[in-house]
């Protein structure tokens, strides 16, 4: 029964029905939960940890509930989607050494698990303007179409940035996906990444900035470019993708489109608990982890980080995190 609940998990998930996934995995693990199935509870709380950090959304709530979960015994698979879901996020919130220190504590031996985090490794380099580590040669094949499709994705965006040929081989299994096979033919034509921003739409809200924002990069023409770059930010904004709202401003500055980039609130300076308690939260500590190395309670701990995103006008407590980073270089 167990093994039926994930393929009705997993399945989905590797054909991009993210929400059937995360919902059927929630499911599972309150069942697994009511008979003490440890075990398997954790495997069902990992993979909706997944489902919704690919999903886009919640992630305060992704990298909280990946802490607690961290802080047990799991097992391989269990453990492998929840850093996978957490380095992701925080990746795309701009906590990239945080990112790359919780990918290296990940464990290996599983097909799932290290397709699954090769991704998300080569997604922290893109997104750490490091084109050359997202394409370095694949040790981990097969796992689910999706993210193997997300990760030739991956590998054409660095090989744009680096201005090199995209060297990656076809997935016919990945190329069934029509979000997949969408996104790799506009790249191949340069064009049809409006439609393919469509296709992403109820899937994944980062895959559908990154077209947004690739159909902006290849239009000449101003007037073609800005809108799709201007539906980019916006996107990227409302979902916490800082490392992508940067990239939507810079192709925007081309076009002379300024953007004045969100910063702290004048005279509104963080206090030095403040400080102490957004550098953990950058470190990728949990609320009750962060009480007990401070001292204070767990309402402290969030009412610091609250007050932190205001005066440093930032909307999840991981782009505050990320923006107090540049504070406290």
């Amino acid at each position: 029964a167990r093994w039926s609940a994930w393929l009705l998990v997993e399945t989905p998930a590797a054909a991009g029905r993210l929400a059937e996934a995360a919902q059927t995995a929630e499911q599972a693990a309150q069942a697994c939960a009511a008979d003490l199935a440890y075990s398997w509870q954790t495997r069902f709380l990992a993979a909706q940890l997944w489902c919704t950090a690919l999903r886009g959304g919640g992630a305060d709530e992704v990298v909280r509930r990946a802490g607690d979960l961290t802080d047990r015994t799991l097992p391989v698979l269990a453990r492998g989607y929840t850093i996978a879901a957490a380095s992701l996020v925080e990746a795309d919130g701009g906590l990239l050494a945080p990112a790359r220190a919780r990918l290296a504590t990940a464990p290996t031996g599983s097909t799932t698990v290290d397709v699954l985090l090769d991704w998300v490794g080569r997604e922290a380099a893109w997104l750490d303007g490091q084109p050359d580590r997202a394409v370095a040669p694949v040790t981990a094949r097969g796992g689910p179409a999706l993210v193997d499709g997300l990760r030739r994705i991956t590998a054409r965006w660095a090989a744009y940035d680096a201005g090199a040929p995209d060297e990656f081989a076809a997935d016919p299994a990945a190329d069934r996906l029509p979000p997949v096979a969408q996104t790799l033919a506009a790249w191949a034509a340069a064009d049809g990444f409006a439609t393919a921003a469509r296709a992403w739409h109820d899937l994944s809200v980062r895959e559908e900035v990154r077209c947004l924002l690739a159909h902006g990069l290849h239009e000449s023409d101003p007037a073609q470019a800005v809108p799709p770059l201007l539906a980019a930010e916006q996107l990227a904004e409302q979902a916490g993708l800082v490392v992508l709202v940067g990239r939507a401003h810079r192709a925007l500055r081309r076009h002379a489109v300024r953007r004045d980039s969100r910063g702290p609130r004048s005279g509104s300076e963080l206090t030095d608990r403040e400080r102490d308690v957004l550098r953990l939260v950058a470190q990728g500590e949990p609320t009750r982890r962060i009480a007990g190395q401070l001292g204070i309670s767990g309402e402290t701990v969030e009412t610091h980080i609250r007050a932190g995103m205001r005066k440093l006008g930032a909307r999840t407590r991981t782009e505050a995190a990320a923006l107090a980073l540049e504070v406290l270089r």
